[in-house]
């Protein structure tokens, strides 16, 4: 089988069932643990996510870096020396960011959140747990990034669902049967990516031995790998920084203004919304690679026609899910979540922010085509701009219409950074791309959907019958546009294997 076409199934299936599962134990973690606790777990997700600043983009400079030496037979050899100095600075990094949070977990105030059931010393002893945790993963994201430049997805997608499904199980018995407490949910977390830093880092290693790379030494740090990896993530890394800021900013300000189960609730939105990524996740993922073989081989012509298929299709997904959303935002989450007053209080807020995912996902699939060319200029002055810009419209709209400000500022910020970006992209590109035809298609598909949920949505029939008869519809869609998507990757994007 075609290796993108592989990666391409691999990775659905994988985000599939991740997302799935994931989705499912959240309505039991909510009723277990109350709103309270989770928005702390949303706390320490959204703290999560913003330390990945420190991260510098190199996982992303890694992907792009092994997919190049992998293209070039003079590079090849030097693959180990990279992954081994790298790998090192990780673990270096973790062991830092343990100490540091480890220590704060006595220090930090609890004060900062507002607390009704929850005693201090539980978040301070949950503080503690997210820092060995964090200490113990913060690796993950480097070997991700390797399997992926190295286009080992499907075996990373093994791993992924593995350590996925003993997490969300052992959670549910350990909940269920020994603990129903917060401070239990984090030691099971921390368990769990125990285990999954020990088989990527294994899996990694294993793939470079089956490429042929015999040389593997343990001492083999070399500083000039580390001086190079540092001149490529110079600019890659104001990007992240930025990024980073932007996309935690709104969990941030919410949890300062408003009680923990405030944005409990607005947890409940952001992960629901944040699943549907997944959908096209597993494309952007599986043609980075191919975008930086391109790029090494100056075949510019094939990499612009990844991306405009690549934009075409990501569209295409997102369309009935955006379209649904808008009509059904209100009884999809009180299926998922059997809580009235959770879909009251954020039915619109989902529909926003699933509309705002479109743009997400767009602009990930535009940098990545920035990042392969290595002109990520335009992108630091789009995120440094979008920052300065975004950060105070989101304290104006958040204290003025609560968590519903906080969905439309982050629709609003994507929508018009993606566009600027895409736009800037088609006119330097060397050919026409985005043509036309492409608008067409997407201008009809939208005027299909739109009327079939407004159709829908006046039988007089139960919500759960209407969300059935359009799961029936929208799944022979996606079937008939798997087949397009795959038929296309394998036949014309293939020529870059």
């Amino acid at each position: 089988m075609n290796v993108l076409r592989a990666n391409i199934i691999a990775n659905y299936l994988g985000t599939a069932w991740i997302s799935l599962f994931s989705l499912l134990l959240i309505p039991f973690y909510l009723k277990v643990l109350g709103p309270e606790a989770y928005g702390l777990i949303g706390v320490f997700l959204a703290f999560r996510a913003s330390l990945t600043i420190l991260d510098c983009g190199l996982s992303a400079y890694s992907t792009r870096e092994i997919a190049r030496r992998k293209a070039s037979i003079h590079a090849k050899s030097k693959i180990v020396s990279y992954v081994k100095t790298i790998e090192l600075i990780y673990w270096f990094v973790g062991a830092f960011l343990f100490l540091i949070f480890g220590l704060a977990s006595f220090f930090f105030p609890a004060g900062w959140f507002k607390l009704n059931k929850l005693l201090p010393n539980v978040i301070q002893a949950s503080q503690l747990i997210f820092a060995i945790t964090l200490g113990v993963s913060w690796p993950i994201s480097f070997y991700r990034g390797i399997l992926r430049g190295l286009e080992k997805q499907v075996e990373y997608n093994y791993i992924a669902v593995f350590v996925s499904t003993i997490r969300g199980v052992a959670s549910l018995l350990v909940l269920l049967f020994i603990s129903p407490t917060v401070i239990a949910f984090f030691i099971v977390q921390m368990i769990s990516s125990v285990v999954e830093v020990f088989l990527m880092r294994k899996q990694v290693w294993r793939s470079l031995l089956q490429m042929g790379i015999n040389n593997i030494s343990y001492m083999q740090f070399r500083l000039k790998e580390l001086i190079n990896a540092w001149r490529g993530i110079a600019g890659i890394s104001m990007v992240s920084i930025l990024g980073v800021l932007i996309a935690q900013a709104d969990k941030l300000i919410i949890s300062r203004e408003f009680a923990l189960e405030e944005l409990g609730y607005y947890t409940i939105a952001v992960t629901l919304a944040g699943s549907t990524s997944r959908l096209v996740h597993s494309i952007i993922v599986a043609i980075f690679p191919k975008f930086a073989v391109n790029h090494v081989r100056k075949n510019l012509q094939n990499m612009e026609i990844i991306y405009e298929n690549s934009i075409g299709f990501v569209i295409l997904i997102y369309l009935p899910v955006i379209i649904c959303s808008i009509f059904f935002s209100e009884q999809l989450l009180f299926m998922w979540t059997r809580s009235e007053l959770a879909s009251i209080k954020v039915g619109q807020v989902l529909a926003l922010l699933i509309s705002a995912q479109l743009f997400v996902q767009l602009l990930s699939l535009s940098s990545n085509f920035q990042f392969a060319t290595g002109k990520i200029k335009l992108l630091i002055w789009i995120n440094a701009i979008t920052f300065f810009v975004y950060i105070p419209i989101l304290f104006i709209t958040i204290q003025n219409f609560g968590i519903m400000g906080a969905a439309f500022s982050w629709l609003l910020v994507n929508f018009i950074t993606c566009f600027f970006l895409v736009f800037q992209i088609r006119l330097k590109a060397a050919q026409k791309i985005m043509s036309f035809k492409w608008f067409f298609k997407l201008c009809l598909v939208s005027i299909f959907i739109l009327l079939l949920c407004a159709i829908v949505k006046n039988l007089n029939f139960v919500a759960y019958i209407n969300l059935m008869i359009l799961f029936v519809i929208f799944f022979i869609y996606y079937f008939f546009l798997a087949k397009k998507m795959l038929s296309v990757y394998s036949s014309k994007l293939s020529e870059s294997n």
